[in-house]
């Protein structure tokens, strides 16, 4: 992972595809590089889920597929690195994985070709949100009910009748509770299912 564009030297990787030939990117060395075209590649990341890079450079010359953390950036992604890891994140959500090897960081996933792509996201971006909601809206399938009056509010009874309140942003939950005990449980089990960020207590909350 790293450079100024997405690129690729294999044609068939491409899932849509438009000849370019006017355009050159600097590699290595300051080695400018023509631009053969220009497309879209899908790539089934580490927890199975197809995501599909946009405006990827089809460039011959390069030795190995590059993804740029600063188109990443431009689409509101950010990155942590730690361990030999790097998680390229959405909000809370880790939408990409690499692991380092050698100077470089290897992205966790396989390329999808042909018709074998079943659901995808474009740049990790607006669909992002779409895979959240979709995931935390399993819980209703474990006691959980959408609010009639918010579709981003979720709500349980509990067994000594006070309530969990789980309250969707963009990518993010706040959970509102009476025992922290009931938070702990309740982010156990969402790590089971996929890898989540803790952002800690909210230090303040404005209500209107």
């Amino acid at each position: 992972m790293g450079c100024s564009y997405h690129l690729c030297p294999n044609r068939d990787w491409f899932a849509t595809y438009r000849s370019f030939d006017v355009c050159k990117v600097l590699i290595e060395n300051d080695v400018a590089c023509k631009v053969v075209g220009i497309g879209s590649i899908q790539i089934r990341m580490h927890n199975g889920i197809v995501r599909t890079l946009t405006n990827v450079r089809h460039v011959l010359e390069v030795r190995k597929n590059l993804i740029s953390l600063g188109t990443l950036d431009s689409n509101s992604c950010s990155y942590q690195v730690a361990g030999g890891v790097m998680r390229i994140m959405k909000g809370a959500l880790v939408v990409m994985k690499g692991l380092k090897q050698n100077s470089l960081y290897l992205l966790q996933g396989s390329t999808v070709t042909g018709a074998a792509a079943i659901s995808s996201s474009s740049d990790v971006d607006s669909d992002t949100t779409k895979l959240w909601h979709m995931r935390v809206g399993r819980m209703s399938e474990r006691g959980y009910t959408k609010s009639t009056y918010d579709s981003y509010v979720y709500h349980q009874r509990l067994a000594d009748g006070s309530h969990i309140y789980l309250l969707l942003y963009v990518d993010d939950t706040l959970i509102a509770v009476k025992s922290m005990s009931d938070v702990n449980s309740l982010k156990e089990q969402w790590k089971r299912e996929f890898e989540i960020k803790d952002l800690g207590s909210a230090k303040r909350i404005l209500g209107m």
